[in-house]
């Protein structure tokens, strides 16, 4: 039998739900969900799957969750120009389990750098310039970072002429480099900056509150919430009829 069993860990409920796919329609099947279980969110989880176990045979049925607890991952963009870049940043950054929650364009000043030292981000993403295009702003912005006291993630995409040059200004950093966002204008390249993204969020989500033990009893990896949505909507362009441009 094709059931699947279905869980979210939110920040405030853990919540599931027992789906099958035999027919020729999905059936739901049964539904829980418990307040998420902060201190240990392995807790919640457990408690929501035996639920739906006791409410409807979950006998090998495979499971998948996602997680938005802690939030997802607060990121601070520092890019060029904030309706281009930043912009592209925040689209970026909603999909993969990431939120900005500090942008930055143009040159970053000590007053700038200081107030994403008090932001607290999980995760710094520097972008800016089209793959040839600004050098100047990009490589002052990674001066700045890189003298700063920041122990967060750093996330390169922007201008790859000067990839080399900012991964050794950066190189005492936590830094990862990736694809530029925007290699020309008004051509986008999110996937790489997604995925970078969607792996620092497995390490630095899923190795803490439980979530290994989640893992480990589930046999996937969680999938960030935004991004659950995020395939949910592109699924629903795909296969329903008059719903291609969704």
């Amino acid at each position: 039998m094709a059931r699947f069993v279905t869980i979210d860990i939110g920040s405030t409920w853990t919540k599931g739900a027992i789906v099958d796919l035999d027919g020729s329609a999905p059936r739901l099947l049964a539904r829980a969900s418990v307040p998420t279980t902060q201190h240990d969110l392995a807790e919640g989880f457990t408690r929501v799957r035996g639920a739906l176990a006791r409410d409807v045979g979950a006998e090998g049925a495979t499971v998948r969750f996602s997680s938005s607890a802690k939030g997802g991952l607060a990121i601070a963009a520092v890019g060029l120009v904030p309706d281009l870049t930043l912009s592209v940043a925040r689209m970026a950054a909603a999909s993969a389990g990431g939120r900005v929650t500090a942008g930055f364009s143009y040159r970053l000043a000590s007053d700038h750098v200081a107030a994403i030292a008090a932001a607290r981000p999980d995760i710094v993403l520097l972008c800016g310039g089209t793959d040839g295009g600004n050098e100047s702003h990009v490589l002052h912005n990674a001066r700045a970072l890189a003298s700063s006291t920041l122990a967060c993630a750093f996330l390169y995409a922007g201008n790859a002429s000067i990839r080399d040059e900012v991964r050794g200004i950066l190189g005492a950093k936590d830094l990862t480099v990736t694809e530029n966002l925007m290699p020309e204008v008004g051509r986008l390249d999110l996937e790489p900056a997604r995925e970078c993204i969607r792996a620092l969020f497995l390490a630095r989500i899923v190795e803490g509150r439980g979530l290994t033990r989640v893992r480990a009893e589930s046999g996937c990896d969680p999938k960030p919430t935004p991004l659950a949505v995020y395939e949910l909507v592109a699924a629903l362009a795909r296969e329903l009829p008059g719903w291609d441009d969704l």
